[in-house]
């Protein structure tokens, strides 16, 4: 059942084949949730872990480039307490800590590559979108989500237009998104900050927590705050939509991107080497002859690396790599990173969730092995590693690691407790005992 609110739908219930058949690429819609917000990915606990796992300062002390904080629109460069700390406890507890300092100025606080940081967030929210990338197919590049925080009266970029389709997740306060169908501006900008001469061609809706706002990547579009100074929170997913050329995919192929690269400015060489030599052609010697057939040391180095790249087995294992940590990553990666290393003796119960992909392929004398975005190697035969994660699944109960190997011959036994450990590590095990 639909109804009409301010000239966009609202359905109840999650529907993929329904917002594909009316709104995919068309029109936004405003989706209520069944069970509210316990129903959607974004729970408020796993967000405050996400957010102080990812504002950690980088190596210089600064704020890391896929973090953004501003008060009003001061834009702040280094955290000065300014970030999510652990011992806020909440979202709310940080809200207050800044209240107490900001004395009625407004703060935003945003957060790209979002899912990188906390492993229950990431898998929810890959479950959450497995129905409708097995209704659109999975992105060639990685889904992005973003978190926005704050009291902001709109947020730091402006109207602006994403090639993103995307899905907005209230979880707290009010949020409320402005948006045009074309862009209302004729100036040659992507944005703009002051935008109330557009209104009259706008229209907007407010979301509640509990509900997901769909709008297609044509719409230009802000996200404003509510009249008051409570602060709101939303978690935006977006889904990639258009492709004008292959750069952030050959830049993914040759680096296998973080947080940090997918978010530089310089995305098609972020991961790079650094320059080991001069970017410079020597000059003529004394009798005015020039190193002709020699490249400089810098460009030497680049057709190094690609021809490292290009060489038919490496590119194949890579290829065969990078494949296997998109496709048990679900298009969300970067995905979390791998917990510290835990030894699992016999005595220890693992289990594999019946939802967790783990796939595997040999490439040569390497079989390479994924699961929640990761990769490892094992010398385990295609025959013992099949026989081990089909016992790793038995329905409804775990199993001790001693018992695991048992079914392994003894020479095979010590490659499958590593194996074991590696997918512990990736998160993809439940692991409990000592």
């Amino acid at each position: 059942m639909t109804d009409r609110t301010g000239g966009v739908d609202v359905i109840d219930g999650l529907d993929w084949d329904l917002i594909a058949d009316r709104y995919w690429d068309r029109r936004p819609v405003l989706i209520r949730l069944p069970g509210g917000p316990s129903a959607h990915p974004f729970r408020p606990d796993d967000v405050f872990r996400s957010a102080v796992a990812a504002t950690v300062a980088n190596a210089a002390g600064e704020i890391p480039k896929h973090v953004r904080f501003a008060v009003d629109r001061d834009l702040k460069s280094r955290p000065d307490g300014w970030l999510p700390l652990a011992e806020d406890d909440s979202l709310d507890g940080y809200a207050t800590r800044l209240a107490e300092r900001l004395d009625g100025r407004r703060y935003s606080l945003t957060v790209q590559a979002f899912h990188a940081f906390h492993h229950p967030l990431w898998r929810r929210e890959r479950t959450f979108y497995d129905g409708a990338f097995r209704r659109f197919g999975l992105p060639l590049s990685s889904a992005i989500t973003t978190m926005f925080h704050g009291n902001y009266e709109h947020t730091q970029i402006g109207a602006h237009k994403d090639r993103f389709a995307s899905f907005m997740f209230a979880l707290q306060g009010r949020k409320v998104m402005r948006f045009w169908p074309e862009q209302p501006w004729t100036e040659a900008v992507t944005s703009v900050l002051d935008y109330e001469r557009h209104l009259p061609g706008s229209f907007a809706v407010e979301v509640h927590a509990g509900e997901m706002l769909y709008w297609p990547s044509s719409h230009y579009h802000v996200g404003e705050s509510a009249l008051d100074d409570t602060p709101a929170t939303s978690v935006n997913v977006g889904l990639p939509r258009e492709f004008t050329r292959a750069a952030f995919e050959v830049a993914e192929y040759l680096t296998d991107p973080t947080p940090e690269s997918m978010l530089s400015e310089e995305m098609e060489t972020a991961g790079l080497p650094p320059l080991a030599g001069p970017a410079w052609a020597p000059p003529e010697d004394a009798e005015g002859s020039s190193p002709v057939g020699r490249l400089p040391a810098a460009l030497d180095q680049a057709v190094d690396f690609f021809r490292s790249g290009a060489n038919e087995e490496a590119a194949r294992e890579w290829v065969a790599t990078l494949s296997l940590r998109r496709w048990t990553a679900g298009g969300f990666f970067p995905a979390p990173p791998p917990a510290p290393h835990r030894s699992l003796i016999d005595a220890v119960a693992v289990g594999l969730p019946a939802d967790e992909p783990v796939r595997w392929q040999d490439i040569g004398a390497v079989r390479i092995v994924a699961a929640c975005g990761h990769t490892t190697r094992t010398r385990l035969s295609a025959e013992a590693l099949a026989r081990l994660l089909a016992a790793l699944r038995t329905p409804d109960r775990a199993l001790r690691v001693g018992s695991l190997l048992d079914e392994l011959p003894p020479p095979a036994r010590e490659d499958g407790r590593r194996l074991l450990e590696d997918l512990a590590g990736f998160h993809a095990l439940s692991v409990t005992g000592d």
